[in-house]
């Protein structure tokens, strides 16, 4: 497998560019017709990502379930769970990263009317179409990226909100690496435990404990993957991990299988590292 990444455009609207974390433009060669039967698995990462396809075919199945071809153009939701992702073709592989409280204010739906799976984008708002069709004709990221910005600026002209706190809750966790106090938090935003739970769920896709959960279990496989020279319970307790065990704990109910085995098969898609 070749991975090249292309010099990316740049994103104008100052806006926008708060509600994007990143965004990448892949050229890809994977040899055609591989063997589906131990596909890597994807690391959930906290982020919602739009995948626009260009002359690749990528199947992805959730555990247990036999591999679904995807769509040329999709979104990636709040996994829970991760899924196995499978990609054969020669090709261009593009991904734009969005903070879920960003989501509604470009698509109109909330990140927890996403499935656990992909979602076909057309399924979620035709506004993006014209982009699907135009896929093919793209030849690098700057023309890439100048298209979507154009749907992107269309959306925020339409009024919709979320609330500041939202915001400020989403990035306490993720800077924290998941290790601040939901509790702590509400009293310091001045808010019912319940309503930030309720509001939370609905704009960023999963409840506040669970989503803190994924970005500490993500920042942990960060430090494993570049500190192999660590013990297990050096990199739990340093991401926040009562012991060993809970770590395995987490890392097993989220990822399917424990640390050990993991990361010596390294059948994992972790772009962003």
């Amino acid at each position: 497998m070749k991975l090249i990444t292309q010099s990316k455009g740049e994103i104008q609207n100052d806006i926008l560019k708060t509600m994007i974390h990143s965004w990448d433009y892949f050229d890809m060669d994977f040899p055609l017709g591989p063997s589906f039967a131990n596909a890597p698995s994807f690391v959930p990462n906290g982020f919602i990502e739009l995948i626009f396809l260009k002359d690749l075919q990528v199947y992805e199945a959730a555990i247990n379930q036999p591999l679904q071809k995807l769509s040329q153009s999709f979104v990636w939701g709040q996994t829970k769970q991760s899924n196995q992702v499978a990609v054969t073709g020669k090709g261009a592989w593009i991904e734009i990263k969005i903070y879920p409280w960003a989501f509604e204010l470009l698509f109109g739906h909330s990140a927890n009317s996403l499935s656990s799976c992909a979602t076909t984008i057309t399924d979620i708002t035709k506004a993006l179409s014209p982009i699907s069709e135009q896929i093919n004709t793209v030849q690098n990221a700057a023309q890439f990226i100048h298209l979507f910005e154009q749907f992107a600026i269309q959306q925020l002209h339409k009024s919709r909100t979320v609330k500041p706190f939202l915001v400020h809750a989403f990035d306490s966790i993720v800077n924290s690496h998941g290790q601040v106090q939901i509790s702590a938090l509400c009293n310091k935003m001045n808010v019912s435990r319940q309503y930030f739970h309720q509001y939370f769920k609905d704009k960023i896709g999963l409840s506040p404990k669970s989503y803190a959960r994924i970005i500490r279990l993500r920042k942990t496989v960060d430090n494993i993957y570049k500190n192999n020279d660590l013990s297990l319970t050096q990199i739990a307790l340093g991401g926040g991990y009562f012991d060993q065990a809970h770590f395995i704990h987490d890392f097993k109910s989220i990822l399917h299988q424990p640390p050990s085995t993991f990361f010596k098969q390294k059948q994992f898609i972790y772009w962003d590292l």
